[in-house]
């Protein structure tokens, strides 16, 4: 059963050759994850969310080699974009699995640009439980 949908795309214009933007319209069904605690910053942290199970694992290994990676986040007045730019990115920066890179002003709005530090989020993943799933093509 589907539990969530995630896309990316080429981000060249905004941060050059090989890049991408990832986690974007990151859209799951809370109701139907293995936990319930994906929103807490244990969850963040320890990497028990959908997001680091399942949504950077699986786009890191359908991109090219050496892809950089980003996220971005902004200081729209939707709940689920305040909490990615007020508590899932601080938390992953301080962690060094995202980088501050610049704010921009991309697809009418003011968004801030993470880099994602791929080697370490796929390391530090590692150091916890994983979670069991199947893709749907």
């Amino acid at each position: 059963m589907p539990v969530g949908t995630t896309a990316a795309h080429e981000f060249d214009e905004i941060m050059g050759e090989n890049s991408y933007r990832i986690c974007v319209r990151t859209c799951l069904l809370s109701k139907m994850l293995p936990i319930k605690h994906i929103r807490t910053k244990d969850g963040i942290i320890n990497h028990q969310n959908i997001v680091s199970q399942i949504f950077i694992p699986v786009t890191l290994n359908v991109l090219p080699n050496n892809s950089k990676c980003y996220i971005t986040s902004s200081d729209k007045n939707e709940a689920s974009m305040k909490q990615v730019n007020g508590i899932w990115t601080k938390l992953l920066s301080k962690q060094g699995v995202l980088e501050r890179v610049k704010d921009v002003f991309y697809r009418g709005a003011n968004q801030t640009v993470w880099l994602l530090n791929n080697e370490r989020v796929l390391k530090q993943l590692n150091q916890y439980s994983r979670w069991e799933y199947s893709l749907i093509s």
